[in-house]
């Protein structure tokens, strides 16, 4: 395999299968989120499990950001919480599922 192909191919890894529907079970309840927050709330939802997952089953900030490509998502203000249409100044990123 030469090294153009190496690097179209796609890995295998990403999140696994808990991570991916306790993120949308996370998400479905429509509420606007920061990845921090999807985070937290995936952290109680393995707190709460009986089976008590380990935080290896925890998905990156990067295979987050993959996932929720599907869902809605838009710039806010970090101080007021209003929505902008430019993400200049300090703004954050949420996402939500509609």
């Amino acid at each position: 395999m030469s090294w153009e192909n190496a690097l179209k191919k796609r890995s295998k890894f990403g999140m696994n299968r808990w991570a991916k529907e306790a993120t949308d079970k996370v998400m479905s309840d429509g509420e606007k989120r920061t990845i921090s927050e999807i985070i937290g709330k995936l952290w109680e939802e393995v707190e709460s499990s009986k089976t008590k997952r380990t935080g290896m089953n925890m998905p990156t900030r990067g295979e987050l950001r993959s996932h929720l490509r599907n869902y809605e998502s838009g710039q806010f203000d970090i101080h007021t919480g209003s929505e902008r249409s430019k993400s200049t100044g300090n703004t954050v990123t949420k996402w939500w599922k509609e």
